[in-house]
């Protein structure tokens, strides 16, 4: 941790006590919540038994591209093109080449395309595994296939909703957008996007007037004591670097404005010793 004393100075307070994870909003950065792959695969799969019908976009029947379009235009407010080979010609643009993905990294709620490079002419939306959703061809009904049953499966992906790797970095897309300088909430776990619009790790970060610490895989630490640099942090139920007197697990300790816990001194009237807690 760099120059934290300049990067996360804090104000002087009262004495506080740590209790359990409560849920984090954040003041002035926007928050996004990791589901909405999961609500596109869920809307997906309730046209199931729907009718092919060339061109059409929905509700009560679908082309292969009109299902995909209804799911993430119509339904979910997203801006994607409305043919299968527009759709996997965006790789070729340059707000939406890095919104494709191998297939090996597929997930739940990524278009899947069929045909040739230079001109697919099928889609679908990967549910994981061998598995698919879409609208198959004239006569045939919106459902569930194998992607192993056939050969024309092209090998990238697009994904429209969630997490994606760029530079072997994490990034998150919501609405088909790039997110910057936002949190992320992920099965009740918090990451934060900087203004470069990658995931943080392994660091401090100032975020609305507090500092936060993210691990290696970019997960908010909170209720915790953070060593770092032979120096001991603590942060709270809110995940920020905590100030001034606290008290965790029934001892009372000191914290400097640079967050760094005070040991071999006299504070307040109270004599703190090596381990940092009030004797």
């Amino acid at each position: 941790m760099k120059n934290i004393k300049k990067v996360c100075l804090l104000a002087l307070g009262a004495v506080m006590t740590m209790t359990t994870m409560v849920t984090y909003t954040a003041s002035a950065a926007t928050t996004y919540t990791n589901n909405r792959a999961s609500q596109a695969v869920s809307i997906a799969k309730a046209q199931e038994g729907k009718p092919y019908v060339y061109g059409a976009t929905g509700p009560n029947s679908f082309d292969c591209s009109g299902l995909m379009y209804y799911v993430y235009n119509t339904r979910l407010g997203n801006s994607i093109d409305r043919t299968s080979e527009s759709q996997y010609g965006a790789k070729n643009t340059a707000a939406d080449k890095n919104k494709f993905v191998s297939f090996s990294d597929a997930r739940s709620g990524d278009l899947v395309f069929f045909g040739s490079e230079s001109g697919p002419h099928h889609v679908g939306m990967y549910l994981g595994g061998d598995t698919y959703v879409h609208a198959p061809s004239t006569g045939d009904v919106v459902k569930e296939s194998s992607l192993s049953s056939r050969s024309d499966k092209l090998y990238t992906v697009r994904r429209i909703e969630g997490w994606i790797k760029n530079s072997n970095r994490w990034c998150y897309l919501d609405h088909n957008q790039f997110v910057y300088s936002s949190w992320i909430s992920d099965n009740n776990k918090y990451y934060y996007i900087d203004n470069a619009g990658y995931m943080k790790v392994n660091s401090w970060e100032w975020v609305d007037g507090k500092c936060y610490h993210f691990v290696s895989d970019g997960v908010m630490d909170s209720n915790k004591w953070i060593e770092d640099q032979g120096k001991w942090y603590y942060v709270g139920n809110d995940g920020a670097m905590q100030k001034g007197w606290i008290t965790v697990s029934g001892k009372q300790y000191y914290l400097y404005n640079d967050g760094s816990m005070a040991k071999n001194t006299v504070i307040d009237g109270k004599t703190i010793g090596s381990d940092g807690a009030v004797k």
